[in-house]
């Protein structure tokens, strides 16, 4: 097992690799000591603009040193030590509106059992844990190994690169049918791809726990559940829960050494790049390049820092850190340019492919561009995100018009490089008992389901998105047998199943059409039947009767709105003649 990775052992002077100092200590199974006193708090204040965008406030926070990362609403989240609130108070820019002290979660032992969280063919295996239950980097490490010995048929995992330090591989694991003779490192494939990451900001916990979720919901839900079925026998879901492993380790070992304090290296967001300059470390001041700033896409624009120690500080260059060059590279590798050479050139309907990178917190769903531009497929990443947020019920935009100018980032380099629809998620509420970086591990189980069924809709979007998600969503369907040989199939589909909160919410068309594929997927082999409308408006009833066959199959049942858009397949089991 790798030793833990301490921040402080890192000198901020340019050095080998082969210098850096590792801590040797092993992450507790247990949450952390409370700091040692307010003075060694964290505060998250949450403040309103008193003249002025959202954006210029953030732009001229970071500028002063605070650490803005979230909001929403109106609003801003900023962390600064106790001794600092005064100061930020006294700004004539904005008012403060709520505080919270960030104190580290009750301690409590980890889960006795895993399997809760585990694939059948894993339960009763014992992964190593530390702040009541979160895995190590080092469990994801052998959870990914497991599930490759496990699901041979279903998992392939692919190392695409090794982290600054050179002690953590960067693994991705492919999960589709036939795995075996699929997940290939080029783009020319006939299937689908969806691309989830998370953890590409180490303090951001959340973000692996919801990869390693729905790792175990798609191999476990493999000939079983009926959509995930389907979408495994069509897509490849490729997912990397940790981009930023040896920052996590920093942050496993800050946890267990110092709490929450604003020292600990709990708050690490970067990498582990040490840079030419010493930094005083914690959460407000911190070697390490911010990797999400670091992408080739608009790298240096708003809502970056030249600064070494900043918590945005974007790199001597655009993809200057082996975690961001390397991901950009399995991006290339995993999807076709599927746009023009000019800025102003949009993906075709036509593009398939999506992809969608996890933060914490402040519930939002985000899309390029991070900046002032708009993409030029904005209507379909609009409604994409709305489309996501109906479920997990989050505010949805791009970065500047609900939160802050990003450049440099992940989805913005994946839809600008290759026109494939690219999303953020920011998991977790801005203030109450599961908010922050660092929740109780408890508070995954919600979080999970409120975007379990956001990640599937993307995923089964993905195979045509900036069409699919202008149409209807098919919210339920079922089946029921009326005779030995036939059975009648219903379904609800609702053209305005987007979620409520965020800038240009789409419009609502009525619900015109619907249709089921039996006998095979749709574009290998599935027959159309038409189904019949019952109601008038943007939310309507499909129903029509089918054959039942001598083997149970998968049916595809699909709707269409007013404007002539199809939107995604829900998919049940027709089950076999009697």
């Amino acid at each position: 097992m790798r030793a833990s990775v301490s921040r402080r052992a890192v000198t901020c002077a340019v050095l080998a690799v082969a210098a850096l100092v590792f801590s040797g200590l092993q992450p507790s199974a247990t949450a952390a000591p409370a700091p040692t006193g307010d003075s060694a708090a964290v505060v998250q204040y949450q403040v309103l603009p008193t003249h002025g965008s959202v954006n210029a406030l953030a732009q001229s926070l970071t500028a002063a040193g605070f650490d803005v990362y979230g909001g929403g609403g109106g609003r801003l989240f900023v962390h600064a030590a106790a001794a600092a609130g005064d100061r930020l108070a006294a700004r004539s820019d904005l008012t403060v509106v709520a505080e919270q002290v960030m104190s580290p979660a009750p301690a409590v032992a980890a889960p006795a059992s895993q399997d809760d969280i585990l694939p059948q063919r894993l339960h009763g295996t014992a992964y190593d844990t530390f702040y009541g239950g979160y895995r190590t980097n080092d469990a994801f490490t052998q959870f990914l190994g497991d599930l490759e010995a496990a699901y041979p048929d279903l998992v392939q995992v692919v190392d695409y690169g090794a982290s600054f330090t050179g002690t953590n591989p960067l693994q991705v694991a492919c999960v589709t049918a036939q795995a075996g003779t699929g997940c290939q490192l080029t783009p020319n494939v006939e299937k689908t791809r969806f691309l989830l990451v998370g953890q590409i900001h180490a303090r951001e916990l959340t973000t692996s726990e919801m990869a390693w979720r729905e790792l175990s919901h798609l191999v476990d839900g493999y000939g079983v559940d009926a959509d995930v079925t389907a979408l495994l026998n069509t897509t490849e879901i490729w997912i990397a829960p940790q981009l930023n492993p040896d920052g996590v380790e920093a942050v496993q070992t800050g946890i267990g050494e110092d709490g929450l304090a604003n020292r600990s290296d709990a708050w690490q967001r970067k990498n582990l790049n040490p840079g030419t300059r010493s930094c005083s470390g914690g959460a407000f001041g911190q070697i390490g390049v911010d990797l999400n700033r670091n992408f080739d896409s608009n790298w240096g624009g708003p809502g970056t820092s030249t600064n070494q120690c900043s918590l945005t500080y974007r790199g001597v260059e655009e993809a200057s850190e082996p975690e961001t060059e390397q991901l950009q590279d399995l991006l290339l590798a995993l999807f076709e340019d599927q746009r023009g050479p000019n800025p102003a050139d949009p993906a075709p309907n036509t593009t398939r492919g999506a992809m969608i990178t996890m933060h914490s917190y402040s519930d939002l769903v985000l899309f390029p561009y991070g900046d002032a531009r708009h993409a030029p497929n904005d209507a379909g990443l609009r409604s994409m995100g709305f489309r996501m947020s109906h479920y997990n019920g989050y505010e949805t935009g791009e970065p500047d018009e609900i939160l802050y100018a990003v450049s440099g980032s992940t989805d913005d380099f994946a839809y600008e490089q290759l026109g494939i629809a690219a999303f953020t998620y920011e998991i977790g509420p801005g203030s109450g008992s599961c908010s922050g970086f660092h929740p109780a591990y408890s508070c995954q189980d919600s979080f999970w389901a409120l975007n379990s069924g956001a990640l599937h809709y993307a995923a089964a979007a993905a195979r045509q998105p900036y069409t699919m998600s202008l149409g209807p969503t098919v919210l339920t369907a079922e089946v029921r047998t009326t005779s030995a040989t036939r059975a009648a199939v219903e379904a609800l589909a609702d053209d305005g199943a987007y979620g409520q909160d965020g800038v240009g919410r789409p419009a609502a068309q009525q619900v015109t059409a619907g249709r089921v594929f039996t006998g095979g997927a749709p574009g290998a082999g599935g027959r159309p039947k038409a189904m019949t409308v019952n109601g008038t408006g943007t939310s309507a009833t499909l129903t029509t009767t089918l054959q039942r066959t001598a083997q149970a199959q998968l049916v595809y049942i699909q709707a269409r709105d007013a404007t002539g858009k199809w939107g995604p397949f829900k998919v049940v089991w027709l089950p076999a003649r009697a």
